[in-house]
């Protein structure tokens, strides 16, 4: 975004979001938010079931699977996927579950394994998710045929070194769900990133409070504290601060402006 047109526009749009003194035009009267979409049981069920098995999720960064056999377990709600790399260099993503009984087959968050084989009966499959070896195979009515009763696999596409899966057989392609992101991303050269650091909290909260709360416009002119952040509390437990007035005993919540 280096062109002169461009800049110009980004200039004109600034000043406008300037000196405008309600919303833009043609923007939609919202309804207020209702606090169920933070705290129903129901509505959490209905938004795994519509949205989450529905959409493109982030999985892992391609460094994370550096080696044919290198794993990576996703940690998605009511989806046991893992994703692997395959002998073939193809990264493929698999519902954690064998095809005999269903037990796991990774159980470590991430690892690197030649075969995967189920430590409930021993059924083996190959970096491709192909069934190669089953324990007394002779027991099974005959003709048994290993070829379809390989892992289950879960769509998966890559952006440059981002790895996404999608439950849903029938979404669209990565690329065109991410749209104009993608677009804004050919200016730089994201083959090339690597994460610095990869870290996990567990906040105990509705999923939707963080991405929410860090997206809304109002919150850094609004808080000297900064950006709401995740921080430990004296009880414990990882959360996250949503706003800096709603702890006024803490050392960094230093109130609204």
């Amino acid at each position: 975004m280096d062109d002169p047109q461009s800049i110009a526009n980004l200039k004109d749009r600034m000043a406008a979001e300037q000196v405008r003194e309600g919303p833009p035009p043609g923007f939609p009267a919202l309804p207020p938010l209702a606090p169920g979409r933070y705290t129903s049981q129901e509505f959490y069920d209905l938004e795994k079931k519509h949205l989450w098995r529905k959409t493109w999720l982030y999985g892992a960064h391609g460094s994370q699977l550096p080696e044919p056999g290198n794993y990576v377990l996703l940690d998605i709600p009511d989806a046991p996927i893992f994703l692997m790399r395959g002998k073939d260099g193809q990264v493929r993503a698999f519902y954690n579950v064998c095809s005999h009984r269903g037990a796991p087959l990774v159980r470590d968050p991430e690892g690197r394994e030649s075969l995967l084989r189920c430590t409930y009966h021993q059924w083996t499959y190959n970096t491709e998710g192909k069934l190669i070896s089953v324990m007394d195979e002779r027991d099974f009515p005959q003709p048994f045929d290993k070829d379809c009763l390989g892992l289950a696999e879960v769509r998966c596409e890559t952006w440059g070194p981002w790895i996404f899966i999608n439950e849903d057989p029938d979404a669209e392609p990565l690329r065109d769900w991410l749209g104009m992101i993608a677009d804004e991303f050919e200016q730089f050269d994201i083959d090339t990133m690597r994460p610095a650091a990869i870290r996990t909290y567990e906040l105990e909260a509705n999923h939707g409070c963080l991405p929410r709360g860090l997206s809304h416009q109002g919150h850094p002119p609004g808080n000297r504290g900064g950006l709401p952040r995740p921080h430990r509390c004296r009880d414990g437990p990882v959360a996250q601060r949503p706003y800096a007035h709603d702890l006024p005993n803490e050392d960094d919540a230093r109130g609204s402006a």
